[in-house]
């Protein structure tokens, strides 16, 4: 016999999976965006090689810890009746994390040099045309998160709000004041041996 604990998520799992049913394929994608974005930083740090990039992908870490940390704080729950998400709202953790990615890919097109792994690239795709996808995908992620309904206009603005702040700060510790060359070094003593020896 399961206990309570249990059947609660046993119920957690169907509602979610019927949720996920009624969705279109657009929902369905924009649903999975965490993991989405998650395999694309990955690959993106092992495909660059660069320091920056290991820095970039820590900063998301950042940014969803920070979140997590307010939703502690602040305990507002998600819209009643609209998700099977049974964790706080406030604020967004998708979209700060989005967020945080836009204000950091834009900041570094504009204002950081090129970097060879990615020279072969035309100036004209580097800026603008990556900071307005950059953009445009954080707000339609933005978006998605009220009309899958795990959100409220309040939880996803606060989110986006707190992304671009740590995006630029983040940003800010590399580029500008220089804090971020040292974190980004200490991190990658945590990372494999062998993704070690491919960062430059």
């Amino acid at each position: 016999m399961s206990t309570a604990v249990e059947q609660e998520k046993i119920k957690e799992i169907i509602t979610r999976d019927e949720f996920k049913h009624n969705l279109n394929y657009g929902l369905r994608f924009l649903n999975a965006t965490n993991k989405t974005v998650t395999s694309l930083t990955f690959l993106y740090v092992i495909g660059t090689r660069m320091l920056v990039s290991a820095y970039f992908g820590a900063g998301a870490i950042v940014t969803m810890a920070i979140v997590k940390v307010l939703k502690r704080i602040f305990r507002e729950a998600r819209p009643v009746g609209m998700t099977y998400k049974v964790t706080y709202g406030f604020p967004s953790t998708h979209s700060a994390t989005i967020t945080y990615y836009a204000t950091f890919i834009t900041l570094s097109c504009f204002y950081l040099p090129i970097h060879p792994a990615i020279s072969f690239l035309p100036r004209v795709i580097i800026n603008p045309l990556i900071p307005l996808a950059a953009i445009s995908g954080a707000a339609v992620v933005c978006v998605s998160r009220i009309r899958l309904g795990h959100h409220t206009l309040k939880q996803v603005g606060a989110g986006a709000i707190v992304g671009l702040i740590v995006g630029w700060l983040w940003f800010d510790g590399w580029a500008g004041r220089g804090w971020g060359k040292d974190i980004g070094w200490q991190l990658t003593e945590y990372l494999p041996y062998f993704i070690q020896d491919l960062i430059r």
